[in-house]
């Protein structure tokens, strides 16, 4: 579970909405639920009919829900405080970055305090022909454009890097400084 502690460091998921995008089997709710307890409403979406219905059978709950789609432009799914993406971007598509400026501009647009993923860096020692390796500078860049407050973890021991693109900065000088 590296890859959720790395996604929220320095984030309180408790009294939060939460959306998790790509959410998979659902995996994150035990995690998030064993750091945080369960004081947060979670909404995850995939557009696998199996893993969404599966996930629901596993962990669905009034403060748990899953559905099945996308968060494409123009879906209406409501706001949230936090949004996650942990593994969603991996495979390769037609057009990788476009992808992901996508996803990721509308997961900002409906998130209030953070959006968070990880992604494959460039910086691994092999790669797989089925996923996309990201630059660390381009997908930082991008996310600039977001907002003035991004992070970038390259600090863990797997082939991948976390972006964390926040509404307000994690460390405020001291006045006293």
């Amino acid at each position: 579970h590296l890859r959720f502690e790395v996604l929220c460091r320095g984030l309180d998921l408790r009294g939060k909405r939460v959306l998790d995008i790509g959410c998979g089997l659902g995996d994150f709710i035990p995690w998030a639920e064993g750091k945080f307890g369960s004081d947060f409403d979670y909404l995850g979406i995939d557009f696998s009919r199996g893993l969404i219905a599966t996930a629901r059978q596993r962990f669905g709950g009034p403060r748990r829900r899953f559905l099945e789609g996308t968060i494409a432009p123009g879906i209406s799914i409501g706001e949230f405080d936090i949004s996650v993406l942990s593994g969603t971007l991996t495979f390769k598509t037609s057009d990788n970055f476009s992808t992901m400026r996508t996803i990721l501009a509308v997961a900002w647009e409906r998130s209030r305090e953070a959006v968070c993923s990880n992604f494959m860096t460039n910086y691994a020692d092999s790669e797989l022909e089925k996923n996309f390796h990201y630059s660390p500078e381009q997908v930082f860049g991008f996310a600039k454009t977001l907002s003035r407050f991004v992070v970038l973890h390259h600090d863990y021991d797997l082939w991948e890097f976390t972006i964390q693109v926040l509404r307000e900065p994690t460390l405020r000088r001291s006045i006293e400084q």
